[in-house]
């Protein structure tokens, strides 16, 4: 760079460090200027106003707004004030001449590129350089500090002078005042607080619960609006809850100076402490007391019920605190209040104890147990020591009730069969569920004895079970008896298990005697039906001659005739059904009679040929003589027709002479079991003479003959 420019930039950087250090200068003259001034009001404002706590805060905040905005004010004044180097030429060159210039020409001229042609700058190199030279020559015996002044410098500082002498006497004039005025806007704790008059109405009452009440504030001494503080005042040391106060609206009656504010506390459930603050005062503390006593309006019981009842926990609500629950429940009961409560407890009116509860907001949780039907009354005491009793309640312990069990077979009286087995079926019920099922017996006179049938793991409420008892262990003797029940056991672990049993039943080992006796009965019945069933098959014989003759003389079938061979086939399907009846009582007899082995085998084989025969009758003559006579009925031809009834004929003669035959047959074997029963009563006679004369001797005191006798 070209040694003359350079130092024509120095001379010009100090010129701008001189108008830089003008304009900071300037602007801290305004800005002390101004906060001068903006103390000087407020040191004035201090001694001449009854300034209160309240007003010194705002003195004091508005002191140090000013500051700050001084502060600011200054900044931007001097980052926006003009000092480059351009102006700094202009500035130098007004030292010389207002209206010269040279200082900024050269400036400009010597900041060009050095390999500027002269066409483009107008002047050649040399002239260029020569002025640059000159200008900076020139510039370094100019007086430059004199940029340093500004234009109205000594009346700003007349004009400060005058601000300090007046703050200054105003000072002196304050005397001590002053001073304790310094010291209450540095410090506004120390000012005194405002005199300002706050009445509240209606202060400290009491009230009934859920009433609302309304406050009227009358302030005097400020125009802030007051705000009411109020706390519950269960809450303890709780926060105090803040709420502005409105003008009041309504017939408000404010004294002199006065001014009135409204609220309404609604729905108080609480005592509540309130207070009034007005600015920097604040009016004592009232408390309106709820006059309304504790008491529950509603309650949330929830039931725990016993592990082996299998039935989940359940929650209701009510509106009473009855209980009912299955014994060894434990319930929940939450009791939902109008207020807080500082304790709440549960006392029987058995004088059992006392239950102390949990409490929570406006409620109080209990853990009742049940184990037996009782009265209680839930004891409450407010934070103001009243008592409260509610109740009396019911607890209603529901027993666990014995399972029912019902045997539905075999029937409360049967015989023993031939294989010595029994099959029982049996139900069982229980209202939480069964888990055992037992089998009670005795056999002659040995003790009972007790079998467990099945057995549930968690319980059902209806089971069904099926045994198959076998009796040959036992050595039954014809005659002899078994006397059996069925229990059911619950799975009751609150108060042990409990069994039920059943209706005693019996199980028979028939002797011979009596199976003859039954047999001998049921045959009687056999005969009575059989000689029915002959009347029917003569009835039946003839109404066939009589068709059969009526078939030969037409070649048509009148409907009548058809509605008349319907009705002979009706009686002929009676007779077989009949024919059926006496054959199944036939083998029910050859059943009993097999399964008394002392019997005669001949008897047996005997019935069993009755029935085969009563069988071949029944399967093959009657029903292929129905069927031929169906068949020709349906071709509707009167020839086949009379065929037909007279095969018909034939058969009911041959079924006549085999029910006759049977008959016979069945008389003859009556006289036989006669005289077998005659024979059987003999033996059994026999067997209990023996049995007894064996008793007897071995008798060897006269009590057992007496006993015996």
């Amino acid at each position: 760079m070209n040694p003359a420019y350079e130092a024509l930039l120095r001379e010009l950087r100090r010129a701008r460090r001189f108008l830089i250090w003008r304009s900071v200068e300037r602007t801290g003259f305004l800005a002390t200027l101004g906060l001068m001034a903006l103390a000087g009001l407020a040191l004035l404002a201090a001694l001449l106003l009854p300034l209160h706590r309240s007003e010194y805060v705002a003195l004091r905040a508005g002191l140090l707004l000013g500051a700050s905005a001084a502060l600011v004010f200054a900044l931007i004044r001097v980052l926006r004030s003009r000092a480059g180097l351009s102006e700094a030429a202009l500035e130098a060159s007004r030292l010389i001449d207002q209206r010269e210039d040279a200082l900024l020409t050269a400036f400009e001229l010597g900041r060009g590129p050095a390999t500027s042609s002269a066409l483009e700058t107008g002047y050649s190199d040399a002239l260029t350089q020569h002025a640059v030279r000159a200008a900076a020559e020139r510039a370094a015996s100019l007086p430059l500090g004199r940029l340093r002044g500004w234009r109205g410098r000594s009346t700003s500082l007349k004009r400060l002078g005058i601000v300090l002498a007046v703050l200054a006497a105003v000072a002196a004039l304050g005397g001590s005042r002053t001073i304790t005025s310094v010291k209450r806007i540095a410090d506004p704790e120390t000012a005194p607080l405002a005199p300002i008059q706050i009445r509240v109405e209606p202060g400290s009452e009491e009230v009934e619960g859920g009433a609302s009440v309304p406050v009227r504030v009358y302030v005097a001494g400020t125009d802030r609006k007051p705000r009411l503080l109020s706390k519950e005042r269960s809450g303890g040391g709780g926060a105090w809850r803040e709420t502005a106060l409105e003008p009041a609206t309504d017939e408000a009656r404010p004294r002199s100076g006065e001014r009135a504010y409204a609220t309404v506390i609604a729905n108080l459930k609480e005592d509540l402490a309130y207070q009034v603050r007005a600015s920097d005062q604040v009016s004592p503390v009232y408390l309106i007391s709820v006059r309304d006593l504790p008491r529950a309006s509603g309650f949330r019981i929830r039931y725990d019920y016993p592990a082996y009842c299998g039935i989940p926990s359940e929650a209701t609500n009510a509106i009473t605190g009855d209980l009912a629950a299955p014994r060894g429940t434990t319930a929940r009961v939450e009791v939902l209040l109008n207020r807080s409560v500082d304790t709440a407890s549960i006392e029987y009116e058995s004088g059992a104890g006392r239950l102390r509860g949990d409490l929570g907001e406006r409620l109080a949780r209990f853990t009742v147990p049940v184990r037996s039907d009782a009265k209680y009354r839930i004891r409450l005491i407010d934070p103001r020591g009243r008592k409260v009793d509610l109740g009396p309640y019911d607890i209603k312990s529901i027993p666990d009730r014995p399972p029912t069990v019902t045997i539905l077979s075999p029937g409360p009286v049967e015989d023993v069969t031939r294989d010595l087995t029994a099959t029982i079926l049996a139900g069982a019920t229980d209202d939480y569920g069964v888990r055992k099922v037992l089998l009670r017996y005795r056999v002659r006179e040995e003790p009972q004895r007790v079998e467990m049938l099945h057995q549930e793991k968690d319980g059902v409420r209806e089971l069904a079970v099926r045994y198959t008892w076998s009796l040959a262990p036992m050595s039954l003797l014809p005659g002899e008896e078994i006397e059996y029940e069925v229990g059911a056991q619950d799975g009751n672990q609150i108060d042990g298990p409990q069994t039920a049993w059943s209706e005693t039943r019996t199980l028979r080992f028939p002797s011979a005697a009596e199976i003859l006796a039954d047999v001998e009965r049921q045959q009687d019945s056999s005969v009575a039906t059989l000689e029915d069933a002959i009347r029917n098959a003569q009835g039946l014989k003839e109404k066939s001659e009589e068709l059969a003759r009526d078939m030969g003389r037409t070649r048509e079938l009148p409907w009548e005739k058809g509605q008349d061979i319907q009705k002979m086939l009706e009686g002929q399907q009676t007779m077989r059904e009949q024919i059926d009846k006496v054959a199944e009582k036939l083998s029910q007899d050859a059943d009993k009679l097999a399964q008394s082995r002392a019997l005669n085998a001949e008897l047996v084989q005997k019935l069993t040929e009755l029935q085969q025969l009563l069988n071949q009758l029944r399967d093959q003559s009657i029903l292929r003589a129905m069927q031929r006579v169906q068949e020709a009925l349906h071709k509707m031809s009167p020839q086949d027709l009379e065929r037909a009834m007279q095969n018909m004929k034939l058969t009911q003669e041959d079924v006549i002479r085999n029910l006759e035959r049977t008959i016979d047959l069945l008389k003859q074997l009556k006289m036989e079991e006669k005289l077998e029963a005659v024979a059987e009563r003999a033996s059994e006679l026999a067997r209990k003479q023996l049995a007894l004369n064996d008793s007897l001797a071995r008798a060897r005191q006269p009590e057992e003959m007496k006993a015996l006798a």
